[in-house]
């Protein structure tokens, strides 16, 4: 049984939003440590998860791991509609063997909550987040990515560069490079005369672009060539994309 709370403004509804622009299934992880919805973009290859640790919500309870699929899009919607009707907070339950989870929502006053059923299905895979090496990172301005990402919106992916003194994103002929010199990013981990090279995917924009943190963190992943880009929406919530090692492809 899953049980959790949390109010329909503020992050909660903001990174569902993010979320939802990024595909329209999604699926959903509890287990009594964590909260997790994971979107699998399949052109090009990504995993965005959305996670909160049981800090971030007023009431969270988990009694086992539940993973369903479920109909972001749908989620997000009815999300919008009660906000709409004034509704004011909203509590998840989810039960063994039920093929749908139960959204009441809240009114302010003493209004009777209203309940919505999302469906759910079993999930057609188990999705593979990466493992994330935290000694080898770049960290950088959001405004700086979101140039980037609104400079280069027609385009899938950026090949990536880095050693321990600057980042470059380069795009068929257009080139970004950031640098410690001028205090543009953070580097860590990456030894001094070593370069390592990656990739990372761009789309939607619209989901890279409505991130808020005023930093992202660009960690390595444990396969040689993965990245993992986190953005962080608080102490207990942050968005992560991880782009596999099988993304790279060497640009001749």
């Amino acid at each position: 049984m899953v049980i959790l709370e949390h109010a329909l403004f503020g992050t909660f509804p903001h990174a569902i939003s993010i979320m939802h622009r990024a595909e329209h299934t999604a699926f959903f992880k509890c287990s009594p440590t964590l909260f997790s919805i994971m979107v699998l973009q399949i052109r090009p290859y990504a995993v965005f998860t959305l996670k909160m640790t049981p800090e971030f919500f007023p009431q969270y309870a988990c009694d086992q791991l539940h993973y369903v699929q479920f109909s972001i899009d749908d989620f997000y919607m009815t999300i919008v509609e009660q906000r709409t009707n004034r509704f004011s907070s909203v509590t998840l339950s989810i039960a063994e063997h039920q093929r749908h989870f139960a959204m009441e929502f809240s009114p302010p006053s003493l209004v009777h909550p209203r309940t919505k059923l999302i469906p759910t299905s079993p999930p057609e895979r188990d999705i593979n987040e990466g493992a994330i090496d935290y000694a080898s990172f770049v960290s950088f301005d959001l405004f700086h990515f979101r140039r980037l990402v609104t400079g280069l919106e027609n385009n899938e992916h950026a090949y990536l560069t880095i050693t321990n003194s600057q980042i470059k994103f380069l795009v068929e002929d257009v080139e970004v490079v950031l640098t410690t010199q001028r205090k543009e990013c953070i580097i860590g981990g990456f030894a001094a005369g070593d370069e390592f090279e990656s990739a990372m995917c761009l789309c939607p924009w619209e989901f890279f672009y409505n991130f808020t943190s005023e930093r992202l963190w660009l960690f390595k992943s444990y396969d040689p060539k993965g990245m993992t880009l986190i953005a962080p929406m608080g102490l207990y919530v942050h968005i992560s994309s991880y782009f596999p090692e099988d993304f790279y492809v060497p640009n001749f």
